[in-house]
């Protein structure tokens, strides 16, 4: 294509970070300073345009800017100047969660519809550093048609983005940003005239379209109308190719007949930095944590408030933890007071947790206030608020006093069919005076309905009630039905799966080495050995539900507490790693986690799955020409290429496949190395980019959890959120503040309010709409075939509606009673609406 023939829209911006150039109220100040002047230019030049990056902006604009102001930028939106694109912020979108990924849209394109009428349909995301799967499913079921991004792609500068169930979604790449800066726009012609010519001959062979993006916009820049002038210089001179100043629709409007000559490609963009929950490990749980309490409080609170019909729900209590975690996966980590934004990133996630636990508990006390226990002694009731059978160790405080008699000195367990259940007596609570309080007992709780409950009896007796468990222990380890696990000398030397009869882990496994790492937060630079663990000691707890092997010891002056966690029944083995660091600056830490399988990886991205590829042929940071061959490392001098091989951020799971056998390792921390064995990193105490002198000491306590499943058939997503979501345990309840306001039904003592006969179907999202008008369900299908399910509510339904991702009805859905029937391609996210 002939340069002269090339039309070059320049849309000025900003990138507006919510941290990176300093705490989080500082860089407000920073974006209204931005935005205040974005009005004196659209007041001084009746030609100037301008995009807003994100809604985020716009959010806090509204909240402090004087209402004329606001109304001011809402006119000049609604006159075309300028543009506001439909994400939350610039999420690094391989972090967060499924819900907390999708919800960026609603608290995005949702709230600025709902606030002032406007439907973007085009969508920024400058300077984050990967794209995960699913993301054109996710912009195209929020009405977004164009998507520019300045990373990941190292093809075509336009192209057509596909995800999994076929959904498409216009992509364009600048392959950097503030490229106005570089070539002069903001300078002179004469550099202008250097500088274009020179760019336009480097990416000559990625331009596929007449008309490119050259943004003017850096970190914080303030609007300026001199590279309009210098535009208008441009043009009179006679000079090619045309500069136009633009809004992203316009450039939209201009290329969009040529969408279908654009090539089609598929599949994530990884991100590059990879490293970037390393420098803050405990924002990456807690976050993850977070968004599964919300989840789960949802849920439970929705069914609730169905149940009671007292149309109680907390609303905004629940959206302002949804912000402040979503906010938390915005792409900068680190830069200039980091340390404070660290903390207060993860004091947010921890205070959302707790807010969702507290709903969540309100929920299932009042649902459980309406079961009639139909067994003798007394009922606890554990609730599984996630869409599987649910499975766990549940533990709960014994009133003696509730007896309502004289209690016999002997406590046992049965299930809801009378079954006797193996319990460990935990702790024996006693009164001042030494009478018996209560016992705490724990036991395994098995086959808990979907979205629903199963309740255990307490009964006593004058004789201790003997029940048989499978778990044993011995000198060096322990074993049940399904697993043994051995130690030797504190060391892993075996994990058995006993009904495959084959040995899991290689040498090293769960064991921790420290390395040299004098590289940046971004890069990829592991040196020598620091240190390895160091010889601790070992000992075996055993009770008749749960057995562990908890091994302490140390590693550089930082001490070690692992366990490793057998169940009586249950075909999981659940590890945890408890770390006091005091380690030294310049240090990667890495859990080595050698499995023992010839086969392929496979590992969760929001709503989907990828199989680990040999090669990547067309992703790359910055739109760097990906080839890995030393001559273009030199080109380009970007040293985390490399990476790309085999770094990468995971959700909830990553499974081993060999033939038909399966190892899945559950997980709540994202970053793991493919490299080699598997390995996890779970810290790293290098410097920031965005501030040479803050280092990541990262001094203090964490701790990460693992789970390892094995056998054939099993259901990774599903596995992955009973692993993110423990049951919950109801005894006692108070009756006084647990009273319906009108007449609520009897629920028996085992019940499961939301049925799908198709286990690939997984719900993410069970809750109120945002509008009051119905609820919402949210699920996809998590398999690579079409499928017709029936989904089945036990609430009596008026219409059902299937919705896109902000909340907004697209079309009605033949329905019965209390079920619908759907149909999924393959990897579809459908959004319901539910009217009751």
């Amino acid at each position: 294509m002939k340069f002269e023939e090339l039309t070059i829209h320049v849309i000025p911006h900003s990138h507006l970070d919510l941290s990176w150039g300093g705490g989080y109220w500082l860089c407000t100040l920073a974006s209204m300073d931005v935005m205040l002047r974005l009005l004196n230019c659209l007041k001084s030049d009746p030609e100037y345009k301008y995009t807003i990056e994100h809604v985020y902006a716009m959010r806090e604009f509204a909240a402090h800017a004087r209402r004329s102001e606001v109304n001011e930028l809402i006119e000049a939106i609604r006159d075309g100047r300028v543009d506001v694109s439909g994400l939350y912020h610039g999420t690094e979108e391989n972090l967060p969660g499924p819900e907390n990924l999708a919800r960026q849209f609603l608290l995005g394109k949702g709230w600025l519809k709902r606030r002032f009428g406007i439907d973007t349909k085009i969508a920024w995301s400058m300077d984050t550093p990967g794209h995960t799967l699913q993301m054109p499913q996710l912009l195209r079921k929020s009405g977004i048609e164009l998507y520019v991004i300045s990373c990941g792609c190292a093809g075509p500068r336009l192209f057509r983005w596909t995800s999994p169930d076929g959904s498409e979604v216009l992509t364009y790449t600048i392959g950097a940003y503030n490229l106005s800066r570089f070539l002069g726009l903001r300078s002179s012609i004469d550099e202008m005239k250097k500088k274009i010519t020179w760019y336009l001959e480097w990416i000559g062979d990625l331009i596929n379209v007449k008309a490119l993006i050259l943004d003017d916009g850096g970190d914080w820049s303030r609007p300026c109308l001199e590279t309009l002038n210098n535009i208008r210089r441009w043009n009179e001179a006679g000079n090619k190719p045309t500069l136009k100043i633009s809004t992203t629709t316009e450039f939209y409007e201009a290329i969009k007949g040529e969408a279908g000559r654009s090539p089609l490609l598929k599949g994530e963009m990884p991100t590059t930095w990879v490293y970037t929950p390393t420098h803050y490990p405990n924002v990456a749980v807690w976050n993850r944590r977070a968004e599964y309490s919300l989840r789960a409080a949802e849920v439970m609170e929705t069914l609730r408030m169905i149940l009671y019909g007292d149309g109680l729900y907390p609303k905004s209590e629940l959206t302002r933890c949804w912000e402040q975690i979503c906010r938390v996966m915005e792409h900068n980590w680190g830069g200039r007071d980091g340390d404070v934004v660290g903390m207060e990133r993860e004091h947010a996630c921890r205070v959302a947790y707790h807010v969702g636990r507290d709903i969540l508990r309100s929920a299932i006390e009042h649902i459980a206030s309406l079961i009639e226990p139909n067994g003798e002694g007394l009922a606890i009731h554990v609730f599984n608020p996630t869409g599987s059978l649910g499975y766990g160790y549940a533990e709960e405080n014994i009133d003696a006093r509730m007896y309502g008699g004289e209690f016999k000195g002997h406590v046992y367990l049965t299930d809801s069919d009378g079954n006797p259940v193996p319990i460990d007596l935990i702790e024996r609570i006693e009164n001042e005076d030494g009478s018996l309080r209560g016992f705490k007992i724990g036991f395994v709780a098995k086959e808990i309905p979907p979205y629903g409950f199963r309740t255990y009896y307490v009964r006593d007796s004058d004789v201790e009630v003997d029940v048989p468990s499978a778990l044993e222990a011995f000198e060096n380890g322990i074993e049940n039905e399904y697993y043994r696990v051995k130690v030797d000398g504190c060391r892993v030397s075996e994990i058995l799966d006993k009904i495959h009869g084959r040995n899991l882990v290689g040498d090293g496994f769960f064991e921790l080495t420290a390395f040299s790492d004098r590289s940046i937060d971004l890069k990829d630079n592991i040196g020598e050995v620091l240190g390895v663990e160091e010889e601790g000691k070992f000992r075996i707890k055993r009770g008749k539900a749960k057995a562990k092997i908890i091994i302490e010891s140390s590693i550089l002056n930082s001490h070690v507490r692992k366990e490793i966690t057998l169940y009586e029944g249950l075909r999981i083995i659940d590890l945890s790693l408890a770390l006091d660091w005091r380690g030294p600056r310049y240090c990667q830490l890495r859990v080595n986690l050698p499995f023992k399988f010839d086969g392929k990886y496979v590992y969760e991205v929001p709503f989907g799955r990828i199989i680990l590829p040999d090669k990547i042929d067309y992703w790359a940071p910055y739109g760097v020409p990906l080839r890995y061959d030393a001559e273009q490392m030199e080109r380009f001098r970007w040293p985390n290429i490399e990476s790309l091989k085999g770094l990468r951020e995971v959700q909830n799971w990553i499974m081993m496949e060999e033939d038909e056998y399966r190892i899945l390792l559950c997980t709540d921390s994202p970053t793991y190395d493919f490299r080699g064995h598997l390995q996890h990193v779970p810290l790293r105490t290098v410097y920031s980019c965005g501030d040479p002198l803050l280092f990541y000491n990262r001094r203090g306590s964490y701790k990460w959890s693992y789970r390892i499943i094995t056998g054939v058939n099993i259901n990774p997503e599903l596995e992955g959120i009973l692993f993110m979501t423990p049951l919950e345990t109801v005894f006692s309840w108070r009756r006084d503040l647990c009273r319906a306001r009108r007449m609520t039904p009897k629920l028996p003592h085992e019940y499961s309010f939301i049925r799908i006969d198709d286990e690939n179907i997984v719900i993410t999202a069970l809750k109120r709409a945002e509008d009051d008008g119905g609820i919402i369900l949210r699920a996809y299908n998590a398999s690579n075939k079409e499928r017709t399910v029936n989904i089945k509510v036990k609430v009596p339904f008026r219409r059902v509606y299937e919705a896109n991702l902000l909340e907004e009805p697209i079309e009605e859905i033949s329905a019965g009673r209390d079920e619908v029937r759907l149909k999924f391609k393959k990897w579809e996210i459908k959004t319901l609406r539910i009217i009751i």
